[in-house]
């Protein structure tokens, strides 16, 4: 049984570290995610993150530090001002800080994010970093997670529904790592939600989750829909990962440190 012709040669070129180009990539995304063009690419997409990346996986970890009708309007998104059934929030400091040091206290984490609303207090954002920066490690990120771009940009394209099933996020998460390798400063391929479909299938990066989540109909999404860093660990773990690679140190994922 062979595959599409097309898609075997470009398969072949990103094996040997050619990256396909924009319309190559929308071609490999025009087949279904079932079909065996999807197969050979998730295979493809997950060993050039393996050998690119020596078979290390990555655990980031974000909280969402507030909660309002968003004018983003992304229709995945439980904050959409139009259908969000959430009284608007802020998360307070005190709060923030017993999150952060949640997360950051085991020294697993090689980034950490803060994620607000697409329209955002800047003042208040830079606030709340600096207050994080003073409490973690000087080797992990700090990263915020806002608003950038506007509503059409930010709704996916992928889909009329607002949202894509897991094998189909999987062949896109392959057709990214295989898309990266033109930015060779490309650090990680991420998979969101966490899932080991898209761990074998290029990505190597995981985020758990406090806080507001777009995703979960909680204010608090720890606990919920959220991940903990335990369960990310378990995940890599699972998808065959060898190391987790860390700010500050390099872990090998093993039966005794799970």
């Amino acid at each position: 049984m062979r595959i599409d012709s097309n898609v075997e040669d470009l398969l072949d070129r990103a094996q040997g570290g050619r990256a396909p180009s924009q319309a190559e990539c929308a071609y490999l995304l025009s087949f279904s995610e079932a079909s065996l063009e999807a197969v050979h690419t998730r295979v493809a997409g997950d060993a050039t993150t393996r050998r690119r990346f020596g078979n290390q996986g990555l655990v980031f970890a974000q909280i969402g530090v507030e909660i309002a009708p968003c004018p983003g309007a992304c229709r995945f998104c439980s904050f959409a001002a139009g259908h969000t059934a959430f009284a608007p929030s802020v998360m307070g400091d005190d709060e923030l800080l017993s999150k952060v040091e949640s997360f950051t206290a085991a020294g697993e984490l090689d980034a950490l994010f803060l994620m607000t609303m697409h329209t955002f207090d800047l003042e208040r954002l830079i606030r709340l970093v600096a207050l994080v920066r003073k409490r973690i490690a000087p080797e992990l990120q700090v990263v915020v997670n806002a608003g950038d771009f506007d509503a059409d940009q930010a709704r996916d394209p992928l889909s009329a529904n607002g949202q894509i099933s897991g094998l189909r996020l999987a062949q896109v998460t392959a057709v990214v790592a295989l898309a990266t390798l033109g930015c060779p400063e490309t650090r990680a391929i991420g998979v969101h939600e966490p899932n080991v479909h898209g761990l074998t299938s290029g990505a190597n990066s995981l985020f758990a989750e406090a806080g507001a989540n777009p995703r979960d109909t909680q204010g608090d999404t720890a606990g919920h829909r959220g991940r903990d860093i335990g369960d990310c660990k378990s995940m890599l773990y699972e998808a065959g990962f060898a190391t987790l690679a860390a700010a500050t140190r390099r872990i090998p994922l093993t039966d005794a440190y799970l």
